[in-house]
This record gives C-alpha cells, sequence and structure tokens, in this order.
C-alpha cells in the first residue's frame, strides 16, 4: 500500500464512520482509521509543501486554484509531476485489521469508497 493509498482509505473511512453500524464493525473501522494517521498526515502535508513550492500563486501569495487542482507554475510543471509521483509511491504501514464485505451491508458505499478501501475489505 503506498502513502497516497493510504490518505485516500483514510478519507474514505471518515466518511465511512458517519453511518451508524455495529460496535464490531465500527470498531475496526475506527482502529484502521487511526492506523493510517500518520502516513495520511504526512501525505497531506507533504502535497501542501509541493503545492506551495511550484504553484502559482495569486496577489496575496496563495496558490491560485484552477479547476479542481491547482496551478502549476509553467517552467516547474515536470518537477511538480515528479515530486508528486515520488511522494505518491512512498510505502505506507499496512494495518492488518480486515473488515468482511458483509459487514459495510448497511454502508452507503459509492464504487470510490470501495476503491480507496479495498486492501482492508475481504469477501465472506
Amino acid at each position: 500500500m503506498t502513502i497516497e493509498n493510504a490518505y485516500r482509505a483514510r478519507a474514505a473511512l471518515n466518511k465511512i464512520s458517519c453511518n451508524a453500524m455495529p460496535a464490531k464493525t465500527a470498531y475496526k473501522i475506527s482502529k484502521l482509521y487511526s492506523a493510517l494517521k500518520d502516513d495520511a498526515d504526512f501525505y497531506a502535508e507533504r502535497l501542501s509543501q509541493i503545492i506551495e513550492q511550484y504553484g502559482e500563486k495569486d496577489e496575496s501569495g496563495k496558490p491560485v486554484i484552477s479547476g479542481s487542482g491547482y496551478k502549476i507554475q509553467k517552467n516547474k510543471t515536470d518537477e511538480c509531476t515528479a515530486a508528486i509521483k515520488e511522494l505518491s509511491e512512498i510505502e505506507a504501514t499496512t494495518p492488518d485489521t480486515k473488515i468482511y464485505l458483509s459487514e459495510l451491508d448497511n454502508v452507503e458505499l459509492s464504487p470510490d469508497d470501495i476503491a480507496a478501501i479495498y486492501d482492508f475489505i475481504e469477501e465472506d
């Protein structure tokens, strides 16, 4: 599991945790969420630093938002892409907690949510 996957999984688990569920499932979700914290926080912090370093800035010195992302300095696009790729490929600590698919029967999940937590799901 990469650090980017840990970041995405933690975001999906946060969304899932808003639903009522049996205590055993809630415990597993909470345990996974906590286990991914350090890697997800590192990814978010480092990504912000990359954007700060390579992003175009407005008059107040803040990164310029463009569409669903940030506008990157034209002469720094390749460097920014390489930095993000390097960050995204860092290996994360993979928790050994698994959630059975049936435990999520009463939880509304998008395909993106399932993809984000795929590493922690076991079919039963």
